[in-house]
């Protein structure tokens, strides 16, 4: 959806962040797809880390290409033979 939306807003200044969820909101696809947004103002606390033992969980697998940075997030098997 992101290439409809930059589609949307090009050439337009994004000014305000009023701007740019005006044209997340309005932005469709030729099927009738559209995007809900809403601005997060919630103010978080840096420098926080998961547990290394949570993050060993985790079913990530890398991709070729900067596998630190770019990867796919897979739901973990549960015990129900899924």
């Amino acid at each position: 959806m992101f290439n409809l939306i930059s589609g949307n807003w090009a050439g337009h200044p994004l000014d305000s962040y009023q701007t740019m969820l005006n044209y997340i909101r309005t932005t469709t696809s030729t099927t009738g797809f559209s995007c809900q947004t809403d601005l997060n103002t919630t103010v978080y606390e840096t420098g926080i880390t998961a547990p290394l033992e949570a993050v060993e969980q985790l079913c990530l697998r890398p991709h070729r290409r900067f596998p630190k940075w770019n990867y796919t997030l897979y739901p973990r098997p549960n015990n129900y033979g899924n």
